[in-house]
């Protein structure tokens, strides 16, 4: 379980292809920290850290993974944003974030307003539906907040901070950029409940 609060940032230096899966060493002061087997959040996907030095760590990425997520786009030298997992002493500054991609969102705008920058992204219309206005997104592995929302062209806007674009690579954000996309957990439970359990019980919850 992740914050969506990227705690440094990483460089892939080289892909390994593994039969249909891909194996990354990534470059991070992060990798001090990390001992083998542990969990790692690489841009917003949970990972498992093998073979850490003090300075470098591999992960493998499963077919599933690269399916899901914006991984298959990613080249060497490219900037990742990396958290490790929170503990029970954690500052829960962001929201809870599990690490399962939902989908592949696409950068369609950046604007610089001021200090500030807002972002527009294009979703897949079947996340549409996880994404209230003011609500939680994670992006990229960065905990953020629904703006608003244009349900019609399936498309979310965010405000990023000064603070969030110069720690993350969101600064390297451009027209076209693919991105994770992690709905907030307790929406897609809430809508699971309602869609699924009254689906098939209507009568559940009605008084007697």
């Amino acid at each position: 379980m992740f914050t969506g609060l990227v705690q440094s940032k990483g460089i892939m230096l080289r892909s390994e292809p593994l039969a249909q899966a891909s194996r990354w060493r990534i470059r991070s002061e992060l990798a001090q920290r990390i001992k083998g087997g542990d969990s790692v959040s690489v841009n917003g996907v949970c990972l498992t850290a093998l073979e850490p030095t003090p300075s470098e760590f591999s992960v493998e990425i499963s077919p599933e993974t690269l399916q899901r997520s914006s991984f298959s786009h990613l080249k060497p030298n490219q900037s990742l944003n990396l958290e490790l997992p929170a503990t029970p002493q954690s500052f829960l500054g962001g929201h809870w974030v599990q690490g399962h991609v939902d989908g592949v969102g696409e950068i369609l705008q950046v604007e610089k307003l001021g200090d500030f920058h807002s972002i527009v992204i294009q979703l897949p219309k079947a996340l549409m539906i996880w994404m209230p206005p003011k609500g939680s997104v994670c992006v990229d592995g960065v905990s953020l907040t629904v703006n608003e929302t244009e349900s019609e062209k399936n498309q979310i806007s965010l405000m990023i901070i000064p603070q969030t674009w110069h720690s993350t690579i969101f600064s390297g954000y451009s027209i076209g950029t693919r991105v994770n996309i992690e709905a907030d957990s307790f929406v897609k439970s809430i809508h699971h409940f309602w869609t699924e359990h009254l689906r098939t019980q209507p009568n559940l919850g009605s008084r007697p």
